[in-house]
C-alpha cells in the first residue's frame, strides 16, 4: 500500500550504519485542478484566479502556473486556491496547474485563455439620457474574437453585455443613471475592467 502522512527518513552506510539525525518527509496525494474562474484573462496578467480542484497543499510553497510563468496561491483550504494570472507573451489557452512544493506540479482539465489586452480609448456620444437606454459606442483596442465583453457605467455593479463590432470598437446599452459624469469600463472576461 502506499504511504501517506510524514514519515521519518535517515542516511545508512555502505556498512549498515544508520544515522542518529533524521528528517520528516511527507507523502501527500496528488493535486487535481477540476475549474478555474474565471477561465480567460489578458495576456498582461493580474487576474485573480479562484482555482478548484483536489488536495491542494495549505502549507508550503503553494504556487499557479500558466504557460510556464508562475504565481504564488493563496490556500483557501484543499480544495480552493486563489493566485493571479502572471503577465505572458502570446495568446493562448493553456492547462492551468499548481504545486505544493514550488518544484512539482499537477494539472488536470482546467484551462485558462490568455486574451488580447483591452483598453477603452474614447466614447461617443459622452452624454446620454439619464433614463438610460441609448446606445454608446467604445473606442479601443483588444476587443478581439474570443473575448466575452461587457461595460459598466459610473461605478454600477451590472455588467451590460457589450456588442462587438470590431477589434476597436463594442456597443453598449447605458442603464438609468444619475445626472453627472460617469466613467464607463470595458470587460473581456466578466471580472477585469478598464476604465475610460
Amino acid at each position: 500500500s502506499e504511504a501517506r502522512g510524514p514519515v521519518e527518513v535517515r542516511v545508512v552506510t555502505a556498512g549498515g550504519d544508520i544515522s542518529s539525525s533524521m528528517v520528516l518527509f511527507e507523502f501527500v496525494d496528488r493535486a487535481e485542478v477540476s475549474g478555474v474562474y474565471p477561465s480567460s484573462g489578458s495576456v498582461e496578467g493580474g487576474t485573480l484566479l479562484e482555482v478548484r480542484g483536489m488536495h491542494f497543499a495549505v502549507t508550503g510553497d503553494v504556487m499557479c502556473r500558466l504557460m510556464g510563468k508562475t504565481s504564488t496561491a493563496e490556500a483557501v483550504s484543499s480544495t480552493m486556491l486563489r493566485c493571479v494570472s502572471p503577465a505572458v507573451e502570446q495568446l493562448g489557452s493553456t492547462v492551468l496547474e499548481v504545486s505544493g512544493n514550488g518544484m512539482e506540479y499537477e494539472g488536470g482539465g482546467a484551462e485558462f485563455e490568455y486574451l488580447e489586452a483591452w483598453k477603452v480609448e474614447g466614447i461617443y456620444p459622452s452624454a446620454g439620457p439619464e433614463s438610460g437606454g441609448g446606445t454608446v459606442t467604445v473606442m479601443g483596442a483588444g476587443f478581439g474574437e474570443r473575448g466575452v465583453f461587457g461595460c459598466k457605467f459610473g461605478g454600477l455593479d451590472e455588467v451590460i453585455a457589450a456588442q462587438r463590432l470590431s477589434s476597436n470598437k463594442l456597443k453598449c446599452r447605458a442603464p438609468m443613471h444619475e445626472p453627472g459624469n460617469a466613467t464607463v469600463a470595458v470587460s473581456g472576461n466578466g471580472v477585469d475592467f478598464q476604465y475610460s
